[in-house]
């Protein structure tokens, strides 16, 4: 069984309990336009420019059997309707100016840079994190890792958006120690236009698992200025999240405030930023957020992001 990751970060410190390992798995049904991991959106390997250290020796326009890159002064062009990321030119860029988003792992390969962490993980109480992208795009690797994982008592986490067939969020969730659960906005109509799908899926996963199995979830919500943050969006997020099953024996939140740490992915990926030059949530506005929610959530425990 094999799965493409996008990356395998050591040494993680906001993606669970302690230090963890976390992997990002590619592929993403939504398109959230704050993404700070845009290079796990798309499913497939991805070519990356990085302009800026871009020798000018030409070799990539050279080696390139579409002609997908045009040699320029500077920089070199590139045509990414052509471009089938074989990846040739990125194997031999002297400058690392081109790389490849996306390798193919099997999980042995996989379970042996999370061994590496070992005694961070018990040192800590860490683990390992499975992320993205949407880690349910790949579920059947993600179950077997976890189940993996677990065999060598590694403690793990899984964050995701839950869109997807709810028989594969149960088996995920069942599998992992810990969930994440990003609800992006309450409305489907306005949850369409800042992630290009409709956001029913996602809430009755979220439901009919708590309902069904009890498991706790920590539910995240990204804040972003200006699309998710008015006052009548966050009093409807805290009623729903007070009459979900379980009440706060099995549901928190984690307001998530905005940051632009992923701008410059976009650029890698020749696509504009979605969000312009929007700046970050300040704590202050963060933290009223929260108070707010805390008023109509039913005394669940509702914090903001370190």
């Amino acid at each position: 069984m094999k799965a493409l990751i996008e990356n395998i970060q050591h040494y993680s410190l906001h993606d669970g309990p302690g230090i963890r390992t976390t992997v990002f798995f590619k592929g993403c049904p939504l398109r959230c336009r704050w993404c700070s991991n845009p290079t796990t959106q798309n499913p497939g390997r991805e070519l990356l420019q990085k302009r800026n250290d871009c020798l000018g020796c030409g070799r990539c326009a050279d080696l390139c059997p579409r002609g997908a890159i045009r040699a320029e002064s500077g920089p070199p062009r590139l045509d990414r309707a052509l471009c089938d990321a074989c990846g040739r030119c990125a194997g031999t860029c002297p400058g690392k100016a081109l790389l490849m988003a996306g390798r193919e792992y099997s999980l042995d390969e996989v379970l042996v840079r999370i061994k590496k962490d070992m005694l961070f993980y018990r040192n800590s109480g860490g683990g390992v994190t499975l992320s993205g992208g949407e880690v349910l795009s790949q579920h059947a690797f993600a179950v077997e890792l976890c189940g993996r994982c677990a065999a060598l008592g590694i403690h793990t986490a899984i964050e995701t958006s839950g869109f997807a067939p709810y028989e594969h969020f149960r088996a995920l969730a069942l599998a992992a120690d810990v969930i994440f659960y990003d609800i992006k906005h309450l409305d489907p109509v306005r949850h369409r236009r800042l992630t290009g799908q409709d956001n029913r899926l996602i809430l009755e996963n979220l439901a009919h698992f708590l309902a069904e199995t009890g498991k706790p979830v920590h539910v995240r919500l990204p804040l972003v200025p200006g699309l998710n943050d008015d006052a009548a969006h966050l009093e409807a997020y805290g009623a729903y999240l007070g009459g979900l099953p379980g009440g706060p024996e099995t549901v928190d939140l984690e307001v998530l405030p905005y940051h632009r740490l992923g701008k410059d992915k976009y650029a890698m990926l020749g696509r504009e930023y979605g969000l312009g030059d929007t700046p970050p949530m300040p704590r202050d506005e963060a933290e009223a957020a929260v108070r707010r929610l805390r008023g109509r959530a039913g005394g669940l425990k509702i914090f903001c992001a370190a």
